[in-house]
């Protein structure tokens, strides 16, 4: 008995199919997370955009829906969802960039940590805004490369069973 091949459209479907409600399910999740976390931190622009990428969760979840169903529209919804959260992203890291929060991470400084950025010739201030540019810099990079390839492999892998998909 031969085994089916490995690449065949109805695989590729249904590997896209589990990558599109994982990826979504992990999103929704760690978004609303934040979004609380923050909202309970009183940290109005963290619960909006946690919220924001939450909402990318849902778009995710419902191209993964029409996906299963073998609905063309699904790419619509699928590249929407990680451009929107790329966005969302970058949105919110320019903001904490430009808007930083150092009184919030200060308390937290021992006696040690301020010793340790003075003989780097820094006062705390310049080490948090230099820590906190690098952080969301980073942040942002790495958003930039995963959350761009992912909208590339969902439009890009939907030519490998475009004759699977047969409805609109």
């Amino acid at each position: 008995m031969q085994r089916p091949a490995h690449n065949t459209p109805i695989l590729a479907l249904a590997r896209m199919h589990k990558l599109a409600r994982r990826e979504g399910t992990v999103l929704l999740v760690i978004a609303g997370t934040f979004a609380m976390l923050s909202a309970i931190a009183k940290d109005a622009p963290g619960a909006i955009a946690g919220v924001a990428a939450s909402g990318t969760a849902v778009l995710e979840l419902h191209g993964a829906t029409l996906l299963a169903a073998c609905r063309r529209s699904n790419r619509r919804f699928l590249v929407a969802s990680q451009l929107t959260l790329l966005a969302t992203v970058l949105v919110y890291c320019a903001w904490r960039t430009t808007h930083p929060d150092l009184e919030r991470i200060q308390p937290f400084l021992t006696t040690d940590m301020k010793a340790s950025i003075a003989q780097l010739g820094l006062t705390v201030n310049q080490f948090l805004l230099l820590t906190n540019r690098l952080t969301y810099a980073l942040v942002a990079a790495v958003t930039l490369l995963y959350q761009g390839g992912m909208a590339c492999h969902y439009y890009f892998k939907q030519r490998a069973f475009a004759n699977v998909l047969t409805r609109d």
